[in-house]
């Protein structure tokens, strides 16, 4: 029996959690060539560190007005606004819509349905503190991912009355309603297509489809023109978070299953970030796609589920929520029992062995095949460096206790102490 060979590498790790901002994942090859009887110990095997994303910018600041108009009292003496009935889709499932007041699901119906119709300025029936505004605007984006047309970029302009109450405010948009309404077309063709595939499926099971679909089809692009929106994902396959996030709403909103988008700066300022809480068997947990969304354009289906229905803290800890949630009601999980790992047996408790589990995973794959892949996280941060800086014993020790040897193994380790394996055996 040949020997396995022993390859030295180094192993760099980038443990800050950058969200939208640029990742530092840590991937290296495992190289393994015949060699005589003895398995004299080779040169090291060519590092392979994953590509880090190039990212000049955050979130759209756009929901947060840039400029204010006061305006005499006499100026609103007109006619008054007045509320309107307009179908918001699949408002049931809209779970931050639902937490307005009657007064303020008034004015928002008015600033959704003057967004559909392309108007310039649209009127509040009911005046609203600046806060509500921003609140407004919020939603606007990220409640309604049908509004691709929506420039959240731009600086809005809000009017007040004598009281400092906000009257109306100003729209822009990204293009014209004929240009909306062609990509609005293309994109709902690719959901209803969508929609169909995961007839039948819990709702578990429809959100594990959105994640492996978006990793599967979309390269991570913050520099396209419908980066932040369905569109650029669904029909040019590249988006950043917004896309990501407003993607997989779009989805479970159509699904019926109620969920709603966080957006926040990281701590240090640096950057902004857009993730999903969605409501899987009565319990709230944190999901990030992006974060998972890795390029690696060798393996496109690399799935690491390392932020897959995760406690609130998780990626709530790393970022500051943005101003315009103060008075929403954001519930999340407090543990770790509804993420994936946890769900498929390969989330590593404290008191249990990494070596266990790691041997047990690459058994599975050796008996299902030539090759295949898998992933696993590790809860302890000792635990996990201890994984990192001893790879390559592991990965010897697996293969001298069930006596296989490989050609390849290659891994990706990231922020959410998650860990991916793809190897191919002889």
């Amino acid at each position: 029996m040949k020997h396995i060979q022993r390859i030295s590498c180094v192993l760099i790790l980038a443990l800050l959690l950058t969200g939208c901002g640029a990742r530092n994942p840590v991937g290296q090859f495992f190289s393994q060539t015949p060699t005589s009887e003895a398995g004299a110990d080779s040169d090291s095997g060519s590092g392979h560190e994953g590509e880090n994303k190039e990212r000049d910018g955050g979130l759209a600041p756009a929901p947060e007005p840039k400029a204010e108009v006061w305006a005499e009292e006499d100026e609103f003496e007109e006619e008054p606004a007045q509320t309107v009935d307009v179908d918001i889709p699949y408002l049931s499932n809209r779970f931050l819509l639902g937490q307005l007041s009657e007064e303020e699901m008034e004015d928002f119906k008015v600033l959704y349905l003057a967004t559909t119709r392309f108007e310039e300025q649209c009127k509040y029936p009911y005046p609203i503190t600046t806060q509500q505004n921003d609140m407004l605007a919020q939603l606007l984006v990220y409640e309604c991912p049908e509004l691709m047309q929506y420039n959240r970029e731009a600086t809005y302009t809000y009017y007040t009355n004598g009281d400092g109450l906000v009257t109306s405010r100003t729209i822009e948009y990204t293009m014209d309603q004929a240009s909306y309404e062609d990509k609005r077309g293309q994109v709902e063709a690719v959901l209803a297509e969508m929609e169909a595939s995961m007839e039948g499926l819990s709702p578990y099971e429809k959100e594990l489809y959105i994640y492996r679909y978006v990793i599967a089809n979309n390269t991570y692009d913050r520099t396209t023109e419908n980066c932040e929106n369905s569109y650029g994902l669904l029909i040019e396959n590249r988006a950043k978070c917004d896309g990501i996030a407003l993607t997989f709403k779009w989805l479970m909103d159509r699904a019926g299953v109620p969920n709603y988008i966080l957006t926040g700066d990281l701590l240090d300022g640096s950057d902004g970030h857009a993730w999903n809480v969605v409501q899987i068997d009565g319990n709230w947990y944190d999901l990030d796609i992006t974060h998972d969304d890795i390029d690696a354009p060798e393996y496109p289906e690399l799935y690491i589920y390392g932020l897959v229905n995760v406690d609130q803290y998780m990626i709530r800890g790393q970022y500051n929520i943005r101003k315009a949630y103060e008075s929403l009601n954001l519930p999340g999980c407090e543990t770790m029992e509804g993420s994936y790992h946890f769900r498929n047996w390969t989330y590593v408790l404290p008191d249990e062995s990494v070596q266990e589990l790691f041997d047990d995973l690459m058994y599975q794959v050796w008996t299902s095949g030539s090759e295949g892949s898998f992933a696993f996280q590790i809860q302890e941060t000792s635990m996990y460096r201890d994984f990192l800086d001893n790879t390559q014993s592991y990965i010897d020790y697996a293969a001298n206790y069930y006596a296989f040897s490989f050609d390849l193994v290659w891994y990706y380790m990231d922020e959410s102490q998650a860990i991916w394996f793809y190897v191919i055996f002889r």
